[in-house]
């Protein structure tokens, strides 16, 4: 099901010290009962579609190509674009809920800096705004954006669960499913990773079920708060 995002209160969140690897720091997160966070988003536009990447690792600079090839694909995203003109409801309560945890995220890492991360912790508490990136990227000259990552098993295929709207299975999401359909996403939060070379903050997000609807043709239909506020992936 996923936990309520109107009601679930970012002061439970409970930090494990870092696990330190040669590159990154790894900070688990979870809820104040051991599991990590999940929360299911309103519906949002997935603006490209199941966005696949297949890495050319002999370059140096490693860029990457779109791919159907899912044996090869070393990344697949969900781009989801927050831009439902006249949407409430459910997408402000799920907004605020992303910044309060931002900034909650933000004040532990602060007041961890000492403990954590030894001689960079003046640097990161004085630039902590700087360093740490939110999950949700804001809008620029593009709309506000929501891009977790799909899991994937050791042979590459795809663990994320795809649905559409009447909860048939989608065998084949980053063929199948149209670009600029809504789709409604459980996803985790499993912790946040610093990269030691920039001292940077990367949230760690990845979706566990999608459920896809049609592109909408009218005006936004699910604009009442109250039920909005009912946080369920089958509705």
């Amino acid at each position: 099901m996923g936990l309520d995002f109107t009601t679930f209160d970012v002061n439970s969140t409970v930090f494990k010290e870092p696990k330190k690897l040669q590159f990154i720091n790894i900070i688990d997160v979870a809820a104040a009962d051991g599991a990590f966070l999940q929360f299911i988003t309103p519906k949002l536009r997935l603006s490209m579609g199941v966005f696949a990447i297949d890495f050319d690792n002999t370059s140096k600079n490693r860029k990457g190509s779109r791919t159907t090839d899912l044996a090869n694909a070393t990344k697949v995203t969900l781009p989801m674009s927050i831009d439902l003109p006249g949407y409430d409801g459910s997408l402000r309560y799920w907004m605020q809920h992303m910044d309060a945890l931002d900034t909650h995220f933000k004040r532990v890492i602060c007041e961890n800096a000492s403990k954590w991360f030894g001689k960079d912790a003046a640097l990161i508490t004085r630039n902590i705004d700087d360093l740490y990136n939110s999950p949700i990227k804001p809008a620029t000259q593009y709309p506000a954006m929501f891009a977790p990552k799909v899991v994937l098993s050791d042979d590459k295929s795809i663990l994320t669960s795809f649905f559409d709207e009447t909860g048939a299975p989608i065998a084949n999401p980053v063929e199948d499913i149209v670009p600029n359909c809504l789709a409604r996403v459980r996803y985790e939060i499993t912790g946040i990773t610093q990269v030691v070379s920039s001292n940077k903050f990367y949230v760690n997000v990845r979706a566990l079920e999608v459920k896809t609807y049609p592109q909408p043709k009218g005006p936004y239909d699910d604009l009442d708060p109250q039920a909005a506020r009912v946080c369920t992936i089958e509705d």
